[in-house]
């Protein structure tokens, strides 16, 4: 079985652009997870 990695995203909801770029970079493919 192989290795999986969790890229959580901090701080979603604390301003527009903070959001943008969570939006983004899930987009991206790069996370899987935000909080």
């Amino acid at each position: 079985m192989g290795r999986r990695v969790i890229v959580n995203a901090d701080d979603l909801g604390l301003s527009p652009e903070v959001n943008a770029a969570i939006e983004q970079a899930h987009r991206d493919g790069v996370l899987t997870a935000a909080s």
